[in-house]
């Protein structure tokens, strides 16, 4: 819809949120009546931006909603909305659409056919990156919690804390790395700087250079266009990722070892106590790592496959356990 409809022809959101009237009318032509709680919500949420009581101050603000449409709303129209507003951004989540669902039933389907004829499960190394805070926070990206009620539960961290980004890598014999990154940013040059010289020599010296699968999400920095020339030539036809003949569908953490095991159960043992400094936490995350065995290695990489062939029985949904 076009904006000019409603008599507001510059296209600023954040201004058509503070006038009421134009608003009103922008709704009143796009939304249905039914849905109004999303609007209502949304331009809340907008006006604590504006007020700074969600960006800024003193603390971040992790901020989740959830609101339930009316009886009469009609399904299509129902849905969960999260509202997070955390260090200067805002953005809406919403449940993912039926393509992540076609993706992710097409990607399993694809896995447990080559784990059936190709053995992939022998060859493959899983892949990942975590950020580990010294405050004991916890990053979002590898911490998630699926649940149908909002959880009544805060964390404080400190603001600023130190922090080191880690990459690790698992195989169903052997736990590769951790690799703790120096910068607090990964690009794809630094990925690939990794890659080349960390786990290369490793593979090559494994003797496994020439025959593992190695499987990456889709980050940014995976998506490098050096990184994935360097793929595509050490391992032809052997990596699965974002732009792989094999590919690997976006919001898929349940289908993948390093999320649904490997980072929880170090973060469960690096954070048991506090941490005191970031010397520390390294040397935690080094011993964590180590803690990992191959009885755990066998067991998770079962429970892998498990899940891609569960995937089926719950219409490509998400597993929780």
């Amino acid at each position: 819809m076009d904006l000019r409809e409603v008599g507001y022809d510059d296209r600023d959101w954040i201004n058509l949120a503070q006038d009421r009237d134009r608003w009103r009318a922008y709704y009143d032509k796009r939304i249905p009546n039914s849905a109004l709680w999303v609007v209502s919500l949304l331009r809340s949420h907008v006006g604590r931006h504006l007020r700074g009581e969600c960006w800024g101050g003193n603390s971040d603000i992790d901020c989740v909603a959830e609101v339930t449409t009316p009886a009469e709303t009609p399904p299509e129209c129902r849905s969960k909305v999260n509202l997070r507003a955390l260090h200067q951004r805002h953005s809406i989540f919403l449940l993912a659409g039926a393509e992540d669902y076609a993706a992710r039933r097409a990607m399993c389907c694809d896995l447990c056919e080559a784990a059936d004829r190709e053995n992939v499960m022998g060859h493959i190394l899983f892949t990942d990156e975590a950020t580990f805070y010294a405050c004991g926070r916890l990053h979002r990206h590898n911490y998630r919690i699926w649940a149908d009620e909002i959880p009544n539960d805060t964390m404080e961290w400190e603001r600023h804390s130190p922090k080191v980004n880690v990459w690790l890598g698992l195989t169903k014999r052997k736990v590769y790395g951790p690799y703790m990154f120096a910068e607090q940013t990964i690009t794809g040059d630094i990925y690939l700087d990794m890659l080349q010289l960390f786990l290369h020599p490793q593979l090559l010296r494994d003797g496994i250079i020439d025959t593992v699968v190695l499987q990456q999400d889709g980050a940014p920095p995976h998506f490098a266009l050096t990184v994935r020339a360097y793929l595509n030539d050490m391992f032809p036809n052997r990596w699965i990722g974002r732009a792989s003949p094999r590919i690997w569908t976006p919001r898929s953490p349940d289908f993948t070892p390093l999320d649904f095991f490997a980072w929880g159960f170090i973060k469960q043992q690096v954070y048991r106590t506090k941490v005191p400094n970031l010397q520390v936490l390294k040397e935690r995350i080094r011993q964590a790592s180590a803690m990992i065995t191959d009885d755990m290695l066998v067991n998770v990489f079962q429970a892998t496959v498990r899940r891609w062939e569960t995937c089926f029985e719950i219409d490509a949904g998400h597993v929780d356990h």
